[in-house]
């Protein structure tokens, strides 16, 4: 009986698959940091230790800085803008993300909230940071 060898394991596998994979993740991540909106201007949001919605959606934002300037999305605008596009807007966000520096004054943002109110916009969310201390 005459016994066959079995075949030799090639030591020189091909790459390109390898290559295409890497590839197109790189093409991905690329495309998805495009995608992540920053603010106009720099904005540290306080902490807060709960955890916040799981499924967030994308919701129209509004950063207020630590200097008092406001951005509606990723327009620097002055807040009687903000507030008269919010009124002209006929179609308002269901939501409306509010992102705040963390030494902005309270008082300002309260003042800011009721203005938002009366324009016809009664959905606010203030987001924090998740952990921070």
């Amino acid at each position: 009986m005459k016994l066959r060898r079995p075949p030799r394991f090639q030591e020189n596998e091909p790459a390109l698959p390898l290559i295409n994979i890497v590839f197109l993740l790189l093409i991905f991540f690329m495309i998805a940091g495009v995608l992540a909106e920053s603010p106009p201007f720099p904005v540290s949001p306080p902490g807060f230790e709960e955890k916040g919605a799981e499924g967030e959606t994308k919701n129209l934002r509004l950063y207020v800085s630590a200097e008092g300037a406001f951005a509606l999305g990723s327009e620097e605008l002055p807040r009687a803008a903000v507030l008269e596009r919010l009124e002209a807007t006929e179609a308002a966000p269901a939501l409306l993300d509010i992102v705040a520096d963390k030494e902005a004054d309270a008082a300002v943002l309260v003042t800011l909230m009721r203005e938002l109110r009366e324009a016809g916009q009664h959905e606010l969310r203030l987001i924090v940071q998740e952990g921070a201390g």
